[in-house]
């Protein structure tokens, strides 16, 4: 009987992800959408790279954020936390550092969903490596939630408080390694090249490229306003800094895991 209504459940689960998917790409086009599938087949990581409405569906108003979280405990979040939105790029001091660099679905809501699903793409990369035991796994798991814990306690107690990343100065292994490679390579100049042309002495997204698309006028609109009502979640000294911008382009990304 049990085992009857194991497979039941798991039928059912499998029912909800294909539909989810379908309605999630339904926009996408055919060949792209496909290229997307066959990513995601390849490993359980690349498949949860490519499924953050799964997680958010899961996951959205779950009872045990109660445990650790509260009214006052939101914040704006990367919203698709993984191990693979890390990233290097240079900063407004012209360092190569490395940090976040994905958020186009930042979210203002509980600081631990960007945990849990750091979290456990952390585990999914150790999984498919097969270098770290389960009790190995657990102590790393450990480790990023008290750092985690620890830098808020800092920035708490911080009047001004300051913000810190890597680079090849701070950093030591592979890491270290990888951004002396990209100083050395790579530059903001190219990226911007790459991305977008110039015309009449502005940048505009190169809509040419297979992985850049024009967003909708719905979308257009939704954008501009959701930067007012971001606004008002800055406090007032960076309310002034980040004004509602004029947009002349704006794309989203196609075939984005």
């Amino acid at each position: 009987m049990n085992h009857h209504i194991k497979n039941s459940d798991a039928q059912k689960r499998a029912s909800k992800v294909l539909a989810d998917l379908k309605a999630w790409n339904k926009n996408i086009s055919v060949t792209n959408r496909d290229q997307k599938f066959r990513k995601m087949a390849v490993a359980p990581l690349v498949f949860f790279r490519g499924t953050n409405h799964l997680f958010w569906s899961d996951f959205g108003n779950d009872d045990r954020l109660t445990q650790f979280g509260s009214s006052e405990t939101k914040t704006w979040l990367q919203g698709d936390l993984h191990v693979y939105n890390f990233g290097s790029y240079d900063n407004s001091k012209g360092e190569i550092i490395y940090e976040l660099n994905d958020f186009d679905e930042a979210v203002y809501t509980d600081y631990q969903y960007d945990l849990w699903r750091l979290a456990v793409s952390i585990i999914l990369v150790a999984r498919q490596n097969g270098d770290l035991s389960d009790q190995q796994q657990a102590k790393v798991i450990d480790s990023l939630t008290q750092t985690y814990f620890a830098q808020m306690k800092a920035y708490l107690k911080e009047k001004k408080p300051g913000r810190e990343y890597a680079t090849r100065q701070t950093t030591f292994g592979k890491l270290q390694k990888f951004l002396t490679s990209v100083e050395n390579h790579y530059s903001r100049a190219g990226m911007l090249d790459h991305w977008a042309h110039r015309k009449e002495g502005s940048r505009y997204f190169d809509l040419g490229r297979s992985k850049l698309a024009t967003v909708t006028d719905n979308e257009h609109q939704m954008l501009l306003s959701g930067l007012k009502t971001y606004r008002q979640t800055l406090r007032k000294k960076l309310a002034i800094l980040y004004p509602t911008s004029r947009m002349q382009m704006i794309s989203h990304g196609v075939d984005s895991c």
